[in-house]
């Protein structure tokens, strides 16, 4: 339990700002759902889902000014991509849960209605049915959320050293 309560007590920033992200996550979804873009407006779905880029990059960019912060002001680059990496990994070790409780609480219509607009604009049956599923947006969400979460990362602590250093 000693081991346990060190590496909480070590990682707890990143650990914190991960769940917050699954969090943001999770509401920004009821937001699209409530919206109407996993069925009524399904066809905008694609368009809109990609401003949650917005609010992602704000919390990365208060995630690294609190760790330089914590760091009595200054933090290089590395001290900035490890925190970011941290929660990154942390974001994606809980992605699978996130999707689970995103499709089958907050959205459990979404993989039907999403295969037959698919159909409805032109994709073959077999294949929508194929490649809309829990499993094939789990093992995406997990790819492109690592990914997206090293860019963003390298982007929020570049602008946060560069604007705490124009101070």
């Amino acid at each position: 339990m000693n081991v346990f309560n060190a590496l909480f007590t070590k990682y707890y920033h990143e650990i914190k700002f991960a769940l917050y992200f699954s969090a943001l996550n999770l509401v920004w979804m009821l937001g699209e759902k409530l919206a109407g873009l996993h069925d009524v407006h399904i066809a905008d779905h694609a368009f809109y889902t990609n401003y949650f880029a917005i609010p992602s990059i704000l919390l990365y960019a208060v995630a690294m000014y609190q760790k330089q912060t914590e760091l009595g002001g200054e933090m290089n680059f590395k001290q900035g991509f490890m925190s970011g990496l941290g929660i990154t990994m942390i974001v994606t070790a809980l992605t699978p849960a996130v999707q689970f409780i995103i499709h089958t609480i907050i959205t459990p219509d979404y993989f039907a209605n999403v295969q037959a607009f698919a159909i409805k604009e032109g994709m073959k049956p077999e294949v929508a049915t194929m490649h809309f599923t829990l499993n094939n947006y789990i093992m995406l969400s997990v790819f492109t959320g690592f990914v997206y979460g090293i860019i963003t990362t390298i982007f929020t602590t570049i602008m946060v050293r560069y604007v705490r250093m124009k101070r």
